[in-house]
Parts: structure tokens; sequence; C-alpha cells
């Protein structure tokens, strides 16, 4: 996880009833709405906790956006997208796997508990989520289909979220939050923009680079930080065994593979 000063990141910043009672009416009105979606989502634990609580932060990151009651500044918004972990979770109640800090971010945001992706392969969740549209709403739900011969590209009035940020005044960054070798921020190294894999055509400038270090002071960032997750793995027994001692380095341990309970 990337430790950020408070001021920074702030987890209780995520709309909470607290906040909600401070919003106008339109911005209460979305939450309601929202919230009865999510309610009636059919029990499914395929959501990464991160994605809907910083997607939800986004409304209030807008102009219009509901604030922190005590500041008047935009948030800075951190969204955390992590491959392949669905819902194995401490907050979630998995107690073979520890996950200190998205425990901290559940208890000071909001925990969805009746949610679901809504598609089951990568491109095309990632479309939908940079764009917020159902994949059948834009043609991106067959995955990888528009890197051939025939391109997809969004509808008219539909922007992927980055670019809504950028007109907001907001730096935009996506990367994998991990320091560089030599130091924080750029350090005049080639920027690396983390994994997007959506299925359309996009423009790279909706990213400013692939960490907040670039922006001006005062500038609020919007920042993806892609995190392997369940693709952090090797190709062969090595450099799967070369994973296992790298997280048994920087973590202190690794879990015993035969204490985890597959699905049926």
């Amino acid at each position: 996880m990337v430790t950020i000063p408070a001021p920074s990141f702030c987890p209780s910043s995520v709309p909470t009833a607290r906040h909600v009672g401070s919003c106008g009416p339109r911005t209460r009105c979305k939450l309601e709405r929202a919230r009865r979606v999510y309610e009636c989502g059919g029990g499914s634990h395929r959501l990464v906790l991160a994605f809907l609580s910083c997607l939800m932060l986004g409304l209030f990151a807008l102009p219009g956006y509901c604030g922190r009651p005590d500041s008047d500044q935009p948030l800075n918004v951190l969204w955390l997208v992590v491959d392949d972990i669905s819902a194995n979770l401490s907050c979630y109640g998995d107690r073979t796997i520890e996950t200190p800090h998205l425990d901290r971010l559940a208890a000071e945001g909001v925990r969805f508990e009746q949610a679901y992706v809504t598609a089951p392969v990568c491109s095309a969740c990632r479309s939908a989520m940079i764009t917020g549209m159902y994949q059948t709403s834009i043609g991106v739900h067959h995955h990888r289909s528009g890197r051939g011969e025939l391109r997809i590209h969004l509808p008219a009035g539909v922007e992927p979220l980055p670019v809504l940020f950028q007109r907001a005044g907001y730096y935009t960054c996506n990367g994998n939050g991990v320091p560089r070798p030599s130091g924080g921020g750029n350090n005049g190294q080639p920027v690396r923009i983390g994994k997007t894999d959506y299925n359309f055509d996009w423009d790279p400038s909706m990213f400013d680079g692939d960490d907040w270090a670039g922006r001006a002071p005062g500038q609020p960032f919007f920042m993806q930080v892609q995190l392997s997750g369940g693709k952090l793995r090797g190709g062969s027994r090595e450099s799967m065994l070369a994973v296992a001692a790298r997280a048994k380095r920087e973590l202190g341990s690794v879990t015993d593979p035969n204490s985890i309970k597959l699905p049926p």
C-alpha cells in the first residue's frame, strides 16, 4: 500500500453519513440512487473494495462536489485498482490473509456488501469503470475487440473520467505507486503509465503523468494506482519462488498455500 500524509489522502472523504448531511439535495439524490442500485446487486462479492469507493468519491471531486465540511479545497482522489483479488480481504471476513490498510479504508469510508462488476474480463471491466457506462451501451463488451482493423470509438458525449478531472483543474496520473529506485517522483525518468487495457481508442494525454509529483503547487490530483494483485505471479516455478521470496523480504511473511480455502 502507498502511505500518504492525511492532508493528501483522506479516506474519510469517501462519502459517509456525516458528509452526506452537508451536501446539497442533488448530491444526496445521487448518493441515494447509487445506494439503492448497489443494495440490489444480488449479493455477489466480486467487488474490489477500492473500485467503487473511489468511483463514489469521484462524484464529489468534480465541480459541485461535496467536500469536507471544514474545507473548501478540492479533494485529492486516490483510486486503487487491483487485479484478481475479489473480496479476499479481512474486512470481508477473510481470516487467512491480512489486509490492514484496505480494512482501514473500509472502516473510515464506505464498504459495499452487495455489488459486482458488470463484466467478467479485464478490458471490458476497465472500459466501464473509466467511463461510467455499461459495456453493452458503448460496444466494448467483447474482450479486446477494438484493437484490430475495426476500431471502437466512444459515442458522442461519453468521456473517460480523467478527462473530466482535467477539465475541473486536476492533475491526472496513472501508475503503480511504487517509488522509483532513485527516489520519489519521475526524477527525469520516462513516464510509465499504469495499466489501462481499455477496449476503445483513447487519448493518452488524458493522463498528465504516472504520479502527482509534476503537479503545480496546490493543484489537486486524481491518481489511479494500478496493482498486479493476483496477477503478481511468475511464469515458471523459479520465477514464482522469486515472487514469494520478494514478498517475504518486503512484507515480512508469506501465506502458506495450504491454508487457503479454494472455492467449490
